[in-house]
């Protein structure tokens, strides 16, 4: 089973819960499916968050969960890091393609 398809097997759970009202006041934080559906969306890879307004020439690359800075750039070359394939600090994989 693919993250995907386990985001949608637990979003059905998450419906039928909510439709049969065996919690009268769901809160989604304490709900299993819904802390399974935050961990498996992180499987899914995000393109990084690009900034370039500070210096001409320099590019900083952060997380699109988190926002922690990654990786920069200068002049096209990496510098300060490497891209990764996931954050360090948030574990969302990142997807590094047209960048």
């Amino acid at each position: 089973m693919t993250p995907k398809e386990a985001i949608i097997t637990c979003q059905i759970a998450c419906d039928d819960c909510k439709r049969n009202h065996f919690f009268v006041s769901c809160i989604e934080e304490r709900c299993a499916n819904y802390i399974k559906i935050k961990a498996l969306e992180k499987q899914l890879p995000k393109k990084p968050i690009t900034d370039s307004t500070h210096y001409a020439g320099l590019e900083d690359f952060f997380c699109p969960s988190c926002k922690k800075r990654i990786v920069s750039r200068l002049d096209g070359k990496w510098c300060a890091g490497r891209p990764q394939k996931c954050c360090e600090e948030c574990g969302q994989a990142l997807d590094w393609s047209d960048t």
